[in-house]
């Protein structure tokens, strides 16, 4: 570890982290495990704010179009009573553009100052 305080701690990453460690696996084959995981199951974490957004619109309209097709009855239903019921919530969007612009003092870094 270079101690390098430019680095952003990334909210999803301690979860999976957690739910590994609590299997009982040891420290160092945990790491050796997230650091498998994270390039193949969670593409998205090494994208930007905006580009996450982005792939999340996408994604959402591929569920859309999957939902559609598996079970149209429900979709017909949704888009009734709930329009835009599979897009992300704005108010979810807000918050976190908000903690985005919030957190960048020293406590969402991680670093070593020597």
């Amino acid at each position: 570890f270079t101690g390098d305080s430019n680095i952003k701690i990334d909210k999803l990453i301690p979860p999976v982290v957690n739910a590994i460690l609590s299997t009982g696996i040891p420290p160092a084959a945990a790491s050796v495990v997230v650091s498998n995981i994270i390039p193949s199951a969670m593409p998205l974490l090494r994208l930007s704010h905006q580009e996450r957004l982005l792939a999340a619109k996408s994604l959402h309209a591929e569920f859309y179009l999957l939902a559609c097709y598996h079970l149209p009855l429900l979709v017909m239903h949704l888009d009734r009573h709930c329009p835009g019921w599979y897009w992300p919530r704005k108010e979810m969007i807000k918050i976190e553009e908000e903690e985005n612009e919030t957190n960048d003092g020293d406590d969402n870094r991680i670093g070593i100052n020597a």
